[in-house]
């Protein structure tokens, strides 16, 4: 759509206030994990009840959403619906706020529910969103096994092991 700057909060913000139920995946929620490396477009898995989808498909309209191809060119012959969401299992879409990719099942994982185990509930801005676990964005990053996934695992199983040795109690000297 236009190339100002994308506005992921505003993105985040229509789908909830559209009632839609998601979980926040890709980099945008690794970044929300602590990485702290730019991300392009926000990726979802959606709910797939037949109501979610009419409410995705609503927010779409609001979010003046434009399906893209693969090669990043905005397909002006592509129509959705609630229907065609549930059909296809990845959309790309440019809309008013930045691009949203919307993955049903993402690699690794079998749809929404698979990926609540872990989950957060993080707030941007005054969006209340669910947030993949950071090991649910490393497996699926390891599962799909693009070249641009597997040159961030490094840095994102380094990420994952500080967060755990931060967590984990320290060891103490009292007697055994």
């Amino acid at each position: 759509m236009s190339e100002a700057e994308p506005n992921f909060e505003a993105l985040l913000l229509t789908l909830v206030k559209h009632d839609v139920r998601f979980v926040l995946i890709g980099a945008f929620a690794a970044a929300l994990h602590g990485w702290n490396q730019p991300t392009e477009d926000v990726d979802i898995t959606p709910d797939r009840d037949a109501l979610n989808l009419v409410r995705l498909a609503e927010a779409l309209e609001d979010l003046q959403a434009m399906v893209k191809r693969d090669d990043g060119t905005i397909d002006t012959d592509a129509t959705f619906d609630d229907q065609l969401l549930r059909l296809q299992d990845r959309w790309l879409f440019a809309t008013k706020f930045g691009d949203l990719d919307i993955v049903s099942d993402p690699a690794g994982f079998v749809g929404y529910a698979t990926l609540l185990d872990g989950a957060t509930q993080e707030e941007i801005g005054s969006a209340k969103v669910t947030v993949a676990s950071l090991d649910a964005v490393i497996q699926s990053k390891e599962a799909v096994g693009r070249a641009k996934d597997r040159a961030v695992l490094p840095a994102l199983r380094r990420l994952l092991a500080e967060q755990r040795r931060a967590r984990s109690p320290r060891e103490s000297n009292e007697p055994r």
